[in-house]
């Protein structure tokens, strides 16, 4: 499988939806999100600690 390829939708929104979180109301409320939606640990905090290496978004926002 290709290390990009996002292979559930439901975490794939989680993760979109955690990072307009964190961008409006801060990191802490993104993880909480997230692990809400049972998103890796290690995902949340690559996509919350290293901006510049998350995937290009599929959304604008919500």
């Amino acid at each position: 499988m290709n290390g990009d390829q996002r292979t559930n939708k439901t975490i794939s929104s989680a993760v979109e939806h955690g990072i307009w979180l964190a961008n409006s109301q801060g990191s802490a409320v993104a993880w909480a999100y997230m692990q809400t939606y049972h998103v890796p640990v290690d995902a949340i905090r690559r996509v919350l600690a290293y901006p510049e290496a998350r995937r290009k978004s599929s959304s604008c926002c919500r």
